[in-house]
């Protein structure tokens, strides 16, 4: 690359060019690694030289993962993996997990629109789903327009007088660690109080067990996150299940906040001391996770 300039010599001026060497292809290579190494350092955002920190901070889908399955959160959050690299042996229900993951983030942005979804054109949502085959778009479409009739015959969405929050970023400070996320949706009434609630696009509610105390564990902690901004905590919490159409209360007693700020404290304690893949086991629900073939391989071969 070449640059010109000007330089003063006695009482005259004469342009001078310069060649400007470009970086290498190996150079920029190496400051890509780097970045991937910055980026995959920044899961705890804790320095590439291990040290013990005072504060640390996670980002509540990492640690949403890890609850679900340490092994995944290892490879995806720790070391960077990408998921849609390793899913490259897909079976067919792990591609039917990716059409679910894909058709709630369609239905996410629907309703985090201007409009809140009420206006809805169909043309602006078909390219979200243009890898699947036609059949699978044309269902998609249609479980897509069911779950936002749902959502709009439901209390959550909101009438005139009603404020929205949505896609609403927050920071929970708990005792040195700090968590910080994104919640779906906070509405705030003329009365003065407010309600927080997480949609979710699965088939059927959960039963009870492991999946469904995520989906609790994940609506406590933006209720304590609210209350540190708020100074009170919600009039009310709630999941919804969109797709079925089922509103399930989350009761916001002492009891279950402090279980929460309990089970926080003890997963960011166990990933900041924890650095060895033998310390991240598989998780239960492996069914449309994308590094099933990495964990069979890694069982074979030890």
């Amino acid at each position: 690359e070449k640059k010109e300039e000007l330089l003063s010599i006695g009482e005259g001026r004469i342009k001078v060019t310069r060649e400007v060497s470009l970086p290498s292809v190996s150079e920029q290579l190496g400051k890509g690694e780097e970045t991937v190494e910055s980026e995959i350092a920044s899961t705890l955002e804790l320095p590439l030289l291990t040290r013990k920190l005072t504060t640390r901070r996670l980002s509540l889908t990492p640690l949403l993962t890890f609850q679900e399955c340490p092994r995944r959160f290892f490879w995806e959050h720790r070391l960077g993996s990408d998921p849609h690299l390793a899913s490259i042996h897909t079976s067919e229900n792990q591609v039917g997990g990716n059409y679910s993951v894909i058709l709630g983030e369609v239905f996410h942005r629907v309703i985090s629109g201007s409009s809140h979804g009420k206006e809805f054109e169909e043309t602006d949502w078909v390219g979200w789903f243009q890898r699947f085959s036609h059949q699978e778009q044309v269902e998609a479409l249609a479980h897509l327009k069911v779950m936002r009739e749902n959502y709009l015959r439901s209390s959550f969405f909101p009438q005139a007088e009603v404020r929205v929050e949505n896609e609403y970023p927050f920071l929970l400070d708990l005792k040195g660690v700090v968590i910080k996320g994104i919640i779906d949706r906070i509405l705030f009434y003329p009365d003065g109080s407010f309600v927080v609630v997480d949609f979710k696009t699965n088939r059927q509610v959960p039963k009870p067990g492991k999946i469904l105390d995520r989906y609790f564990f994940q609506v406590y902690l933006y209720s304590l996150a609210l209350r540190e901004i708020h100074g009170c905590l919600p009039t009310e919490a709630w999941i919804y299940f969109v797709r079925p159409d089922i509103k399930v209360p989350c009761s916001l007693n002492e009891r279950n906040l402090v279980a929460t700020e309990k089970k926080i404290l003890e997963d960011v304690e166990y990933i900041t001391e924890h650095d060895l893949p033998a310390d991240h086991p598989p998780g239960e629900n492996c069914e449309f996770c994308p590094f099933t073939f990495w964990c069979k391989e890694s069982f074979s071969s030890s």
